[in-house]
């Protein structure tokens, strides 16, 4: 779904156009960084026009894979390791 701001790319070859859709998505990711920052610091209030915003805080937790295999070694942990097969296309500016 568009709203009619996004750029068209047409008889555009598919690598630069996920390069150009790359640039814009970290440029609007900039741009969220901004205002989150904005929005949390209580510059303006926690409702727009059309949006309205809450704010959780949370204790969260994970694991520290790597920190586990540095204390007990790979060898005890061999027999559960699943090895996959990943596939990523790197796209940069020529």
């Amino acid at each position: 779904m568009t709203d009619g701001n996004e750029k068209t790319l047409t008889n555009v070859h598919p690598v630069d156009e996920i390069g150009e859709i790359r640039k814009t998505m970290a440029g609007l990711e900039a741009r969220e960084a901004e205002l989150r920052a904005i929005v949390l610091e209580g510059v303006c209030s926690m409702k727009g026009e059309e949006y309205s915003a809450t704010v959780k805080n949370f204790d969260g937790s994970r694991f520290d894979a790597s920190g586990y295999r540095k204390h007990v070694g790979d060898e005890v942990l061999k027999d559960w390791i699943i090895r996959q097969k990943k596939t990523s296309l790197y796209v940069r500016k020529i």
